[in-house]
């Protein structure tokens, strides 16, 4: 409906990288197409997502846990709340990008896996920390990593994938505005001028650290960079984790 709205400024969209990435891979008979079919305003927020495992497991460190993963292929388990969805072709790509194997089993609810974590039957699960934080904070479940570029601001402690000596892997939830293809340049500028107003007030940055995230402002060009950039890397991932594109 968007995409299909007058080009005129008073149409606009917030996208994610569900909506505008992982989506579009999963579905492509709906012929979207975020690069040809929007005009990027601005990012909005960054909410970086974090590797979980169950206090049970006898692991306190990210390369301690490749290594005991990489010393029994295909006994340990990583979980998602569905074949497909962000926690699902997250953990698919970890797994490529550190050159582990697990089992993947996707429970259809996101309080249903997460319960599994906290009951030690599942052994990885890689979510936001807004998803997670509350269990994080109980001391319930424990974070190996951040899969950022730096590390959080709400769990300094924590290191980063590459901190640990292992290749970068980045992963988590972005938003941002747009508009249909076509919207005239002078009023995109206008709407990426409006957006920072009203990004850049401390009741935007409550929510976001409320969900674990940053609020995040750029020009048009380099939302519109993200976007093609991540569209190719989650279409990828989408067929590591083993979903099937319907």
């Amino acid at each position: 409906a968007a995409a299909k709205a007058a080009p005129d400024g008073y149409t606009i969209m917030m996208g994610s990288v569900t909506s505008l990435s992982i989506g579009p891979a999963m579905f492509p008979s709906a012929g979207i197409d975020p690069v040809k079919m929007f005009a990027a305003i601005s990012q909005v927020a960054v909410v970086p997502s974090v590797i979980a495992v169950p206090v049970s497991l006898q692991v306190s460190t990210l390369r301690q846990f490749v290594d005991l993963i990489a010393a029994n292929p295909g006994k340990y388990n990583y979980g998602s709340p569905a074949v497909g969805s962000p926690p699902s072709v997250s953990g698919a790509l970890f797994l490529r990008t550190v050159g582990i194997d697990m089992v993947h089993v996707p429970y259809g609810d996101p309080a249903k896996v997460v319960a599994a974590v906290l009951n030690g039957d599942v052994h990885m699960f890689i979510d936001t920390l807004g998803s997670i934080g509350a269990q994080v904070r109980a001391g319930k479940m424990r974070l190996l990593a951040v899969a950022a570029d730096k590390r959080s601001p709400f769990a300094p402690d924590v290191p980063t994938v590459a901190e640990t000596g292992l290749p970068s892997f980045e992963s988590g939830s972005w938003s941002g505005l747009l508009a249909p293809a076509g919207t005239p340049p002078a009023i995109i500028q206008r709407l990426n001028i409006e957006t920072r107003r009203g990004a850049d007030t401390k009741e935007m940055r409550d929510v976001m650290a409320g969900q674990g995230g940053e609020v995040v402002w750029g020009t048009p060009e380099q939302f519109g960079k993200l976007i093609a950039e991540e569209a190719m890397k989650w279409a990828k991932a989408v067929v590591l984790s083993g979903a099937k594109p319907q």
